[in-house]
């Protein structure tokens, strides 16, 4: 007879009390570890979706403020006579018509290669949605700029909370009346930059008025236009040819870095630009679109670029105003149609 002995191998199965009371400790550690980790990254990617939405929700507004002003440029090609509109995509061109150009930037305490590359300047005449129903007249004389100041004191120059912000400045329907008609759109918009009373209507504003009022939105560090134009080739079956002015051969020049219609000073003939042998000279163009192209800064670049400015960051962390919007900024762009006649 044969006895087989089981109560060895009997001993072996399953665990111990011990052994899992262990597992667990482990279990319940690691997974309080990875619930942590968890709620870490969901916060930090909720905090950086919602600064990108609150970026696009700014893009957003601006541009279709923009939109609203330049689908209703007044650009009649029977009176180019009379200025209609002016655009710079440098400060330093503008200054050339315009005068000093208070707080652009230009020679500001931020270092010449965080400063932005254009900022254009533009100034037209629209008749524009975005006024009151009470203002008499069907057209207003508009402008936009970039200026380096601080939006909620702009009267403290010392203020360390400066920034780049688009300014629209606006003038009543009223007093576009006596704008309408100069064969140089710059004279009624040189200087500026007195404290005026903000209830005073009557007032004609100019390219340095820039009130809390006209601010459409901050850490705006680019600001620019390219106008689709076009013209007609009468040898060509009247083809209509288009092209983009100012070419964006990334210069400053102050020949080719403007565009202005009508009055003395009319730059839309194509004899003033390099464009291709395809486009006949001596002919005058006019915009029938614009590509409006903004770039903002989130609030963390914005203090990057405070501690840049302030020396409190090493200067090869940051080395150019790209890098900064590269890492902590977007880049928007809108085409908006333009009626030539209105």
């Amino acid at each position: 007879m044969f006895v087989t002995s089981t109560g060895g191998a009997n001993r072996h199965k399953g665990f111990t009390l011990i052994e899992i009371l262990t597992a667990a400790v482990l279990s319940t550690m690691l997974l309080a570890i990875f619930m942590a980790l968890t709620i870490k990254f969901v916060a930090v990617f909720d905090r950086l979706r919602s600064g990108e939405a609150r970026i696009e929700d700014i893009a957003n507004r601006t541009l279709d403020i923009i939109e609203d002003d330049l689908s209703a440029a007044h650009i009649d090609s029977n009176f180019y006579q009379y200025e209609c509109l002016s655009y710079w995509d440098h400060p330093s061109v503008a200054e050339e018509s315009l005068g000093n150009l208070l707080h652009s930037g230009l020679g500001s305490d931020v270092p010449k290669g965080l400063q932005p590359d254009k900022s254009g300047v533009l100034l037209f005449f629209s008749k524009t949605l975005n006024r009151s129903g009470t203002q008499k007249g069907d057209v207003q004389a508009i402008g936009y700029r970039l200026a380096y100041l601080d939006a909620i004191s702009p009267e403290d120059d010392e203020s360390a909370f400066k920034t780049f912000n688009l300014y629209r400045i606006v003038n009543s329907p009223s007093r576009t009346l006596d704008m309408l008609n100069p064969k140089d759109l710059t004279v009624d918009w040189k200087g500026g930059g007195q404290t005026q009373n903000s209830s005073n209507q009557s007032h004609s504003y100019r390219i340095n008025d820039l009130h809390t009022r006209f601010l459409v939105a901050r850490n705006i560090v680019d600001f620019r236009i390219s106008f689709m134009c076009s013209c007609i080739i009468p040898e060509d079956h009247n083809e209509e040819r288009f092209f983009a002015i100012p070419p964006n051969d990334g210069s400053a020049n102050p020949i080719t870095a403007k565009l202005r219609i009508g009055g003395n000073l009319a730059t839309n003939e194509t004899t003033h630009y390099n464009l291709p042998p395809i486009i006949p000279r001596d002919v005058r163009i006019y915009p029938s679109a614009a590509e409006v192209s903004i770039t903002i800064l989130s609030d963390e670049g914005l203090k990057i670029l405070w501690a840049v400015r302030d020396g409190n960051l090493p200067s090869d962390r940051i080395k150019s105003l790209n890098q900064l919007v590269e890492e902590h900024g977007k880049t928007f762009t809108r085409t908006v149609k333009i009626q030539r006649q209105i």
